[in-house]
């Protein structure tokens, strides 16, 4: 069982209407495969799932939560960043949500989606950053 069941049901409604990962086979992780887990590390507050048999690792955490997630963090940290910005900007009535959510690729690399999620149920993707760490820094 996940620690927080509502971020787990906010992955599974986004990965069922954002990509294309079936949702019905993630599995909730309390931890990260060994060989990710180091780069686990540089996101706090995240729940863990997996899907594809444990091929594709995804994690979701509340952009404000305990701590804060900061790109300037990674960068200082030995990562690189590069960030696209998604012009939408919806009307939505009544109040949204943000989450972050995170697709680890690799020991290496990683991909960090803003989200803002609407009453009606509905995901808006605001920003992606790919995040990698230096070559200096393997």
């Amino acid at each position: 069982m996940p620690a927080d069941p509502l971020l787990y049901e906010r992955l599974k409604s986004y990965l069922d209407r954002q990509s294309a990962t079936d949702s019905g086979t993630l599995q909730p992780r309390p931890g990260l495969p060994a060989q990710l887990a180091a780069l686990g590390e540089i996101f706090p507050l995240f729940e863990w799932v997996t899907a594809g048999g444990g091929a594709q690792v995804f994690g979701i955490r509340r952009l404000v939560d305990q701590a804060p997630f900061r790109l300037s963090d990674l960068r200082a940290r030995g990562f690189r960043t590069e960030s696209v910005r998604h012009p939408v900007r919806p009307p939505i009535k009544g109040s949204v949500e943000h989450y972050l959510i995170a697709q680890l690729l690799t020991a290496e690399a990683a991909v960090v989606y803003l989200c803002m999620y609407a009453p009606s149920g509905e995901w808006y993707l605001l920003d992606e950053h790919r995040i990698t760490r230096r070559a200096a820094e393997r």
